[in-house]
């Protein structure tokens, strides 16, 4: 196995992408920043020509993407839905367009108060929709 400048470019592709991955989560870098490492240990076994290269990473990036993405996406997501109109019992004050961190489906979160009203701890309150990791709430209705 040798240790060449394509290796050294393929390696650091991967990492790159698997660590950007690690910020979005969504999969999409995994499995290029996977197929960028494969193509390195190819290239180390002597996979020399740079155009087989390329084959070879665009190849196991889309087979793999096309092949295991929808199963992780959806393994990742079971168990936790935010359910704009779901109802829970708050834990913490929250004045009027404040923000608190509460626990939402055992998870913490960064609560809105998009009332005109405080809330108050112990207080029934309806999840009104998600602004990328807060969730806007308001009282629930009274029934």
């Amino acid at each position: 196995m040798q240790l060449n400048g394509d290796v050294l470019v393929w390696m650091i592709i991967g990492i790159a992408l698997l660590s950007s991955e690690a910020f979005t989560g969504t999969f999409h870098l995994l499995f290029f920043g996977l197929a960028a490492l494969l193509t390195a240990v190819l290239a180390a076994l002597g996979v020399s020509s740079t155009p087989l290269q390329l084959v070879i990473f665009a190849i196991f990036s889309l087979v793999s993407a096309g092949l295991l993405r929808k199963r992780l996406v959806n393994r990742r997501s079971q168990g936790f839905v935010i359910d704009s109109g779901s109802h829970f019992q708050l834990e913490a004050d929250l004045p009027a367009g404040g923000e608190a961190v509460i626990r939402y489906q055992g998870a913490p979160w960064t609560a809105l108060n998009s009332s005109a009203q405080p809330l108050i701890k112990g207080d029934r309150v309806r999840v009104v929709r998600t602004e990328g990791i807060k969730l806007i709430i308001e009282p629930a209705p009274q029934e």
